[in-house]
């Protein structure tokens, strides 16, 4: 039996290959595949095929009929507020708070890898005092790490670190729930944009984390950001979105509502979107030096939502905004021409509702005024 051994490229070039072994009289009598295999393979190594049992397999859900024991990706612009209702969540997911739409039937811990641990400590502190929750039932369901730039060595690290905060549940063990926040933040990818580097870090998560859900949060592609939500994607979309079972896209309505919209999903949940009614709750803090100041915490309660109902809520508030403009313009009749004229006054209503649908900027208003106050001066001049 003969070897083949890489050619020496000083002998037969540096683009020397096979070819060129063979006619410089080299022969192939048998080659030992088994001996060409990669040496020391491990179990763990090795493709492992799942046998086909014929029965449906109910989920197991995150929170019941929204996000299910999975792979997900988040994704949303700065500034939306994609931690604040992710913060809420989590204190779903870990049995802490409910809503009439919005609960878990099994809770499990969650823990959260985050690029700005004081920000997760603040929306937690702020849900603890208003929802009176119990402090050390917190800690022991939620658990909040600093994000590092990372390695695929870190993930198997804190894969061993957290194992054991898996729960019992009737016999069955909920693996805790991770969630790394954002995905630039905690891993050491030289190029946000490079689809295989992070398709390489999603592949080594979901073999590390197989039988875990995992949540990754995600900034949108630039490219995307002036999309309505349902067409927004996460930055690198395509090695994030591709090897996850769903993605989310958290936005913000006109009205100032910020909501979780799925793009991709492969359950069958029964909650098209998730919103979140925010308010802000004023408490006092001490600085470094003793002093006490005032600091503003914004927390809020879950509820189920649609496009169709974020269209509606829009409309109203547009058509809310352009009455107060019409009392507006009214005020300043009443006030500078008590006898303007009542038809004056509907004539401004019309205007109003003919003006694109209620669509109106301030600029415009200042214009109808003036206009309005030169009908009254010409009224005035004719009067007299």
């Amino acid at each position: 039996m003969s070897d083949v051994w890489v050619a020496d490229s000083c002998i037969f070039g540096p683009e020397a290959d096979l070819t060129d072994f063979l006619d410089a009289g080299g022969q192939i009598e048998q080659i030992d595949k088994q001996k060409y295999l990669p040496k020391n393979l491990e179990d763990s190594e090795q493709y492992e095929f799942v046998e086909y049992k014929h029965e449906l397999k109910a989920y197991t859900w995150l929170i019941d009929q929204f996000i299910y024991d999975g792979h997900h990706v988040v994704a949303g612009n700065r500034g939306v507020g994609k931690t604040t209702i992710m913060m809420h969540m989590f204190c779903v997911i870990a049995g802490l708070l409910d809503w009439p739409d919005i609960k878990s039937k099994r809770w499990r811990r969650v823990v959260i890898a985050s690029e700005d641990v004081d920000q997760a400590h603040r929306i937690l502190f702020g849900i603890i005092e208003r929802y009176e929750l119990d402090v050390e039932r917190v800690r022991d369901r939620i658990r909040i790490t600093h994000a590092r730039r990372g390695t695929k060595r870190d993930v198997r690290i804190l894969k061993a670190q957290i194992e054991n905060l898996a729960v019992n549940n009737k016999g069955i063990s909920l693996k805790p729930l991770v969630v790394y926040d954002t995905f630039s933040a905690n891993f050491d990818i030289a190029n946000e944009k490079d689809n295989s580097l992070i398709g390489a870090f999603v592949s080594t998560i979901r073999a590390e984390f197989r039988n875990w859900p995992v949540i990754i949060i995600a900034h949108v592609s630039k490219v995307d950001r002036l999309l309505k939500p349902e067409e927004q994607t996460a930055r690198g979309a395509g090695a994030l979105e591709g090897d996850t079972q769903g993605s989310f896209i958290v936005a913000r309505t006109p009205t100032g509502t910020t909501f979780m919209h799925p793009t991709k999903r492969r359950d069958t949940g029964a909650i098209p979107e998730v919103g979140i009614n925010l308010s802000r709750r004023e408490y006092v803090a001490h600085n470094s030096w003793g002093e006490e100041q005032t600091e503003w915490i914004a927390t809020g309660e879950l509820f189920k939502l649609s496009a169709d109902q974020r269209k509606a809520l829009a409309k109203d508030a547009e058509i809310t905004e352009a009455n107060k403009k019409e009392e507006d313009i009214k005020a300043v009749l009443k006030k500078n021409w008590p006898d303007g004229g009542r038809r004056l006054s509907q004539r401004v209503s019309r205007r109003l509702v003919q003006n694109e649908g209620f669509k109106i900027q301030n600029a415009h208003l200042g214009e109808l005024i003036k206009e309005v106050a030169a009908e009254c001066e010409y009224k005035e001049q004719m009067d007299d």
